[in-house]
């Protein structure tokens, strides 16, 4: 089950350098201390019309994000931008300022298209049933 407060991105279409539809709130305190915090980024619709594709982890002590802070990034190359493929970022990273939000950074867009979405969970997420 994945809870809609938690969730970044829903099916959110990667067309442009764009922001998570979602803000989480996460409190003033460090979350990434004890159990890890599951950070789900899935490929929901293949993603095509790019070289890569770059997902950034921003915090920042302000809900509009005004002064977001980079926690952590990782990119993967549009040939492994397939449907159900997870981005490389397990875990939520230390360094919470209370506000979290995704950004997606595309290198050389020319018809960017596709669909991604992203969560936080308390499980690893491993298979899903038609």
């Amino acid at each position: 089950m994945i809870d809609e407060l938690l969730t970044f991105s829903d099916k959110q279409e990667i067309k442009a350098d764009s922001t998570s539809d979602n803000i989480i709130y996460l409190g003033n305190r460090e979350i990434a201390f004890g159990n890890p915090v599951y950070l789900d980024i899935t490929v929901a619709e293949t993603i095509s019309g790019i070289d890569s594709l770059k997902v950034s982890v921003l915090t920042s002590d302000k809900e509009d994000m005004s002064s977001p802070v980079e926690l952590a990034s990782s990119s993967v190359a549009v040939a492994d931008l397939k449907q159900g493929t997870k981005i490389p970022l397990a875990f939520f990273p230390s360094g919470n300022k209370g506000y979290a939000q995704l950004k997606y950074t595309l290198d050389n867009p020319t018809e960017a298209n596709g669909k991604i979405s992203a969560f936080l969970t308390d499980g690893v997420q491993q298979s899903f049933h038609n």
